[in-house]
Formats: structure tokens, sequence, C-alpha cells
């Protein structure tokens, strides 16, 4: 059985802070149209790109965290039932939820 401190369990408060957010399929690129609402350790906005199975282009944007600024080309990272391979990583700091940067 699970235990209350288990390593899984995610913060899902929301921060106050914002970011870009988007997600495409068969591209290396997207373009954001609409903000992603950040929560608990996410302090920065993730930029990805990669192949996930089948050889099949993808990019996404939104919240992040600071580990997930560093993910290496060629990392595998899981999503769903799908395993996707990361090939670019690029991260900035977000934004406050008014617009503001501090």
């Amino acid at each position: 059985c699970w235990e209350r401190d288990s390593p899984f369990v995610r913060n899902h408060t929301e921060n106050g802070l914002r970011c870009p957010s988007c997600l495409a399929a068969f591209k290396e690129t997207c373009t954001a149209t609409q903000d992603a609402v950040c929560v608990g350790e996410e302090t920065c906005c993730v930029a990805v790109s990669g192949v996930a199975q089948l050889g099949i282009k993808f990019a996404a944007r939104g919240c992040g965290t600071e580990t997930a600024c560093h993910t290496k080309p060629g990392t595998l990272v899981p999503s769903g039932s799908r395993l996707l391979t990361i090939k670019k990583t690029s991260c900035h700091p977000s934004s406050q939820a008014s617009g503001k940067a501090e």
C-alpha cells in the first residue's frame, strides 16, 4: 500500500507562476496559445522537443522544475503509455500570474 510520504506524491498547489503552453505532434517547435498555471516546485518555463515512439516528432512548452531544465539530449522520459526521447530542452524563469516577472 502507499504511504503518505511516498516520493511519487506531487504538490499540486498553484504557486502563482505561469508559463506559455503548447503541444505539437510532427513538429520540432510549437507556438504557445495559452498560459499554463504552475504548481508546487514548478518555477521554470520549459520548452522541449524530441521523438516519440515510432519516430514521431513532438514539441511542448509549459511549467517545469529546475531539474527538468537539466534534461540532457537522449534522455528517455515516460509519458502516459509512451516513451519520449528528448532531443532539446531550454528553460527560463516563469513569470508571476499578473504577467510581471520578478
